[in-house]
This record gives C-alpha cells, structure tokens and sequence, in this order.
C-alpha cells in the first residue's frame, strides 16, 4: 500500500519513509542502498531483508521467495510490499 510508513535500522540510527511499492523501491527511494543483482526479478537473494516488526503487514510470500530457504523474519526486499508500519533491516547496513 503506497504511503505505509517503513522503517529502516541502520547500525548509523533510523529512518522512516512512506512506501513507494516494494520494500526494494521503498529503500532507494529513501536514498538506502540495497543490493539487487537481479533487478528485482526474485531470482537472487541479494536484497534480503530482516524484518523485525510488523511482518503480518506484508504481502504474502511470492512463489520467487518460497524457492529460497529464507529464515524468520527474512523476505525478499523485491518481492515484499508493505501494507502498513513494518521495521527492517539488512545484515550489511
């Protein structure tokens, strides 16, 4: 949902924007940088994110992400798209 407040938890503090679309295009719109190799196609894993509050608030796993083996909380930052307040983050930030 465009306008969902996302918030990004950096080792350097926080940030919060409203949803552009996915959590991939939320980031960089909010000026983070998230890796992407595969252009947001699903098919790397490269914009995994962490997310640590309001999972229920995403969008259902894709069929791109259920052929990862991604951990608790993990999503595909490409594949993800808010509909309400979530919290990430990524292990490199």
């Amino acid at each position: 949902m465009p306008g969902a407040l996302v918030t990004f938890v950096q080792r350097t503090g926080t940030r919060t924007a409203p949803s552009t679309g996915s959590l991939l295009e939320t980031a960089r719109a909010a000026g983070l940088p998230l890796a992407s190799s595969c252009r947001g196609l699903g098919i790397c894993d490269a914009c995994l994110v962490v997310v640590t509050e309001g999972g229920e608030n995403l969008t259902p796993k894709t069929e791109a992400e259920r052929r990862f083996s991604l951990g608790p909380g993990e999503r595909l930052a490409c594949q993800t798209t808010p509909e309400g307040p979530v919290t990430i983050t990524a292990r490199y930030w």
